[in-house]
């Protein structure tokens, strides 16, 4: 080989081992997930306030208080919480001995953080 030739080559071999290490050495670390996503329902166009809150009602027993009763700024737009992010909003959070549902750490305290 002249000695263009071997410095390309070279420079083709290292550039193929750079980027073929990473994937050698995460072949042991990751693994694939099975994963099964279900078409959730499209938003009402309309709904009343009642029908909206009731897909609200499990989610605010932990996530309360919140600022208002929708992520949206027009309050013409009337949608429960499961509307949009899907779940069981029949679901409420584990109540303590006197029937009330504690706050999830960094949920609706005074720290107004997230976990």
């Amino acid at each position: 080989m002249t000695r263009i030739h071997s410095t390309t080559f070279r420079a083709i071999a290292l550039a193929a081992a750079c980027l073929w290490a990473p994937l050698a050495w995460s072949a042991d670390e990751e693994k694939p997930v099975e994963r099964s996503y279900v078409k959730a329902p499209d938003a009402p166009r309309v709904q009343s306030k009642s029908e909206a809150e009731a897909k609200s009602a499990g989610c605010m027993t932990c996530h309360n208080p919140i600022d208002q009763a929708s992520m949206h700024a027009s309050p013409s737009v009337v949608l429960g919480c499961v509307d949009c992010h899907g779940g069981d909003a029949t679901v409420a959070g584990p109540a303590d001995s006197n029937g009330a549902v504690p706050k999830a750490p960094g949920h609706g305290g005074d720290d107004h953080g997230h976990d």
